[in-house]
């Protein structure tokens, strides 16, 4: 079938960036700060994305061995709900972050932190694109030339000097025919739930874990359906009410298969729903709106940053920002919680990550940022998570705008960018940090 139709509604803008979670956000605030006319194109109706929507809200890891390695926007953003009330920041003087985990987190309210997302692009002067997405692309040589996307209104042309990829899939650098990689086996995903208990204290590991076994004994519950079934008490899913409790195996750059794990998250969620009611007395919260991935493709940039890179900590000349977490792949396997290759990060290494793979390969205005950009899949375990996206994404937002009016991202000058980041409020990796 061929269809054609022209296009009569038309946005200019400088920069372009496309998926509005927290990558996108610091992307967009960004550029739009550094004097870039900016559009955010998101499309779902809130801002946040896994943090927000998706019910996730840990943030990790702002700091490395007691020092700050990740500030600017995405700092900024967990301060301003730490103010009003709504972001526990932990004590970082005390807190091994090396660790990893839930201490090491910042813990936001949902709700308040689309609210505040919001508000920083609004005073920063992004023009939001709520309930709009990129479906297509024009490229005339290395240069896109314009973004396709759909709304409630039909079909709608935006036009920019640079566009940036924070979809979470690469959805619209594949649209521009990027060259990308995707594993054979994909990490599991997650759909977003939680609930209160209001007898904790009532409740054994024993007595949960026996009905557990129970229950999976009789197929009223799934492997998967609790997350870490194998190695975790069946006590801190009560305790930690849902957050991040279940692992579906799923390819989100697959609208097909991502209708399907919509409907087993929900599943998932339901038959925990009736196991914690039968073991303790519960409130329900409101779910997620949406399943979460860990891992799709991962574009093809002009730097592949390398386990070696990550676990040495090297310092490139283009180096914008830090990325501090241990490799994190999870895995569906049946008594196997995470990857076996998974590495922790030596002692007092802190991985930078170079401007080079947020470039990405064939464009001279195509960036992206967040779980899709330039690394090795192992690398992409540990920068996939909130913090790192958030220095990323600030980091291409100032390059983009930086870049204009010609709007080649790789001619930016790198000692101008890493001094606007600085001037920001950002940390920029240098010799001797530690």
């Amino acid at each position: 079938m061929r269809y054609e139709k022209e296009i009569t509604r038309q946005e200019i803008f400088d920069v372009v960036v496309v998926g509005g979670g927290v990558a996108g956000f610091t992307a967009a605030v960004a550029a739009a700060r550094t004097g870039a006319h900016t559009a955010l194109i998101e499309d779902s109706g809130a801002l946040g994305g896994i943090l927000t929507t998706g019910l996730n809200p840990q943030i990790g890891i702002f700091y490395a061995y007691k020092k700050q390695v990740i500030a600017g926007i995405g700092w900024e953003l967990c301060k301003r709900l730490e103010k009003q009330g709504f972001a526990e920041i932990p004590n970082f003087e005390k807190i091994d972050t090396s660790l990893g985990g839930i201490p090491s987190n910042v813990k936001v309210v949902p709700a308040m932190a689309e609210a505040e997302m919001l508000a920083m692009c609004k005073e920063s002067g992004v023009s939001l694109f709520f309930h709009t997405k990129a479906v297509d692309a024009t490229v005339k040589k290395e240069k896109v030339t314009a973004l396709i996307a759909a709304d409630k209104n039909g079909l709608r042309c935006f036009t920019a000097s640079v566009f940036i990829d924070c979809s979470g899939d690469g959805d619209f650098a594949v649209f521009c025919g990027a060259e990308y990689e995707k594993s054979k086996t994909l990490q599991p995903g997650t759909y977003g739930y939680s609930f209160h208990t209001t007898n904790l204290d009532e409740l054994t590991e024993e007595t949960l874990r026996t009905a557990f076994t129970t229950a999976r004994e009789k197929g009223e519950l799934c492997h998967g359906d609790f997350w870490p079934e194998y190695h975790a008490p069946i006590k801190n899913f009560f305790i930690e009410g849902g957050d991040n409790a279940n692992h579906i195996a799923f390819d989100g750059s697959d609208a097909d298969d991502l209708t399907r794990a919509e409907i087993e998250g929900r599943d998932r969620m339901a038959r925990m729903m009736k196991f914690a009611s039968s073991q303790a007395n519960i409130v329900i919260h409101p779910s997620a709106a949406n399943v979460s991935a860990r891992e799709t493709r991962r574009i093809t940039c002009d730097y592949k940053m390398s386990v070696a890179d990550f676990l040495t900590g090297r310092l490139y000349e283009d180096s914008i920002c830090y990325g501090y977490y241990n490799m994190d792949l999870h895995s569906d396997k049946k008594g196997q919680a995470f990857d076996s290759e998974n590495q922790t990060l030596p002692p007092c290494v802190i991985p930078a990550i170079p401007y080079r793979s947020l470039t990405v390969k064939g464009f001279i205005n195509l960036l992206v940022a967040g779980r899709c950009a330039g690394f090795d899949r192992r690398v992409m375990g540990a920068l996939r998570v909130k913090a790192p996206c958030m220095a990323m994404g600030e980091a291409v937002g100032t390059a983009a705008a930086l870049s204009l009016p010609q709007g080649n991202v790789k001619t930016v000058d790198m000692q101008m960018l890493k001094q606007r980041l600085t001037n920001n409020g950002a940390i920029v990796p240098k010799k001797d940090f530690i």
